[in-house]
């Protein structure tokens, strides 16, 4: 617009109430003028950074602007930063702005709790005393485990604490207490969430077939953590880390070839030997009636005089689509 529509206050009015950073291109007269300044930050907060210092210490105006996006609390005057009711409204809208507020109001409970109720992750920004309570330290790992790194170290001891925060994020384990990484519901809880938490489990809860197996299931890259002595078997090994279409449903093949108790028998070309809870292991990748046979005759189960020869053709194997070439179960 021409220089002088832009000293023209009605023009600017209806410029910010439209979009409110437009009065960043307003001259510096009308930044200073209160009507057109409340417009600008009802429509957009960030306008606060436009208007002129004097209106960025006026209340009602940084009310409006945290109302509208919290963020901009950092551009209000300093004395207004410390003003209880607008951090309130700030943090309410925008949790981490509780980064940017004094120190006296990031010991207060109301505001830290409502910023850790917008994002959790708003814990560390909490006054030490605060990163000791119990509900607002709940509320944080709630919504993501790893919050429980920002928690007093008693509260890491907390088992409540501590199997909220894994449920929601498995990984969340390497911040609990040491006694807590021993505890058996704690890790396979973690673990089901997340199978890399296996890392951080107690050496031996490393060794727990069930723990492991849960591990492996949910995340085969797992497997890393797993000691050397449950490494060894050859199903474990044929897991093929190079083939990502079938790597999962080779893993929960290997798996439950691993469990079985006994080794497997045919009747009249079916196989039906694994216990109902390994089928369901084997999940959906491929036909769980395949996927048996496979394991089978990969590992030589048959008997009864069932063996199949080397020409010939596995009853289970059933023609299915491939979507790469590579993708094929040895």
């Amino acid at each position: 617009a021409a220089a002088e529509l832009k000293r023209d206050r009605e023009v600017v009015l209806a410029a910010v109430a439209q979009k409110g950073r437009a009065l960043g291109y307003a001259p510096a007269e009308l930044r200073g003028d209160r009507e057109i300044v409340l417009a600008a930050v009802a429509q957009n907060g960030w306008s606060l950074e436009y208007a002129a210092a004097v209106l960025q210490r006026d209340r009602e105006i940084v009310l409006a602007a945290v109302a509208q996006n919290g963020s901009v609390l950092q551009h209000a005057a300093a004395e207004l930063r410390g003003d209880h009711e607008i951090v309130l409204a700030a943090v309410a809208q925008c949790g981490r702005i509780l980064q940017y507020v004094v120190a006296e109001l990031q010991r207060d409970r109301k505001i830290v709790l409502t910023a850790v109720a917008k994002n959790g992750n708003n814990l560390k920004y909490a006054a030490a005393e605060l990163q000791r309570d119990r509900e607002i330290v709940l509320a944080a790992v709630a919504q993501d485990g790893n919050n429980l790194e920002y928690a007093a170290a008693e509260l890491k001891r907390d088992r409540e604490v501590v199997l909220t925060a894994v449920a929601k994020n498995g990984l969340a384990l390497w911040f609990a207490a040491a006694e807590l990484k021993g505890d058996r519901e704690i890790v396979l809880a973690a673990v089901t969430r997340n199978g890399r938490a296996l890392g951080s489990a107690a050496a031996e809860l490393q060794r727990d077939r069930e723990i492991v197996l849960a591990a492996v299931v949910q995340d085969g890259m797992a497997l890393r953590c797993v000691p050397a002595e449950l490494n060894r078997h050859p199903a474990l090994q044929w897991i093929s880390t190079t083939n990502v279409a079938l790597h999962c449903a080779k893993l929960r093949l290997a798996l439950a070839t691993c469990a079985l108790p006994t080794p497997l028998s045919r009747s009249e070309g079916a196989l039906s030997a694994l216990p109902r809870d390994l089928i369901e292991l084997i999940g959906t990748c491929i036909l769980p009636d395949v996927a048996i046979c496979l394991v089978a005759h990969k590992y030589g189960y048959w008997r009864d005089g069932g063996g199949l020869g080397r020409g010939g053709e596995d009853p289970g194997l059933k023609k299915r689509k491939r979507p790469h070439e590579d993708d094929v179960v040895e």
